[in-house]
């Protein structure tokens, strides 16, 4: 099944210069807000256990916890009133929503075969298909290289003459 589009939500460390990368690249589609139209779960309406634990999580936040220190003097009832302690947590989780909103950019896949059509014509045609075995031997090593920098915490290079991977860059 082939998608109807495509949505590209940047990392924060990236959000700042995404818009003129994406500008520069000259990519066609709009920008919208990555959550727009999607349902958004209620803190007060999860199970009482995962109440519990996000409610932990977020006291062992420093200024969370300041916060919430700093507020029992004046509603008391923050201590004892399990909905009112409930909503005061909702209100920091929705401040937080609303100030990590980041626009995303969403291109829109026009018309065309999916991948299993454009498999049956490749294999009628003898034309190169799109996801033939070149892509995923690229998206293999990809992967691998991911995993093996991982596992050995240190950047992993490849060699594509060799077809291997190696502890330093390849000649060029």
């Amino acid at each position: 099944m082939r998608p109807d589009y495509l949505v590209i939500e940047p990392e924060s460390p990236y959000a700042s210069e995404f818009r003129e990368k994406v500008r520069s690249a000259g990519l066609p589609g709009k920008w919208v807000r990555p959550d727009a139209g999607r349902p958004q779960a209620d803190f007060r309406s999860l199970a009482r256990p995962k109440q519990d634990e996000t409610v932990s999580a977020l006291l062992g936040e420093a200024e969370v916890k300041t916060e919430y220190d700093d507020a029992v003097p004046k509603n008391p009832t923050l201590r004892t009133d399990r909905k009112e302690r409930l909503a005061f947590f909702a209100r920091i989780l929705e401040r937080r929503a609303a100030a990590s909103a980041q626009e995303a950019f969403r291109i829109d896949a026009g018309p065309g075969e999916d991948f299993h059509e454009n498999s049956l014509r490749s294999i009628r045609t003898r034309e190169k298909p799109v996801l033939d075995g070149e892509l995923g031997y690229l998206t293999q090593v990809s992967v691998c290289l991911g995993v093996e920098a991982f596992r050995k915490d240190k950047v992993a290079f490849f060699d594509p003459a060799a077809g291997r991977i190696v502890d330093a860059p390849p000649a060029a």
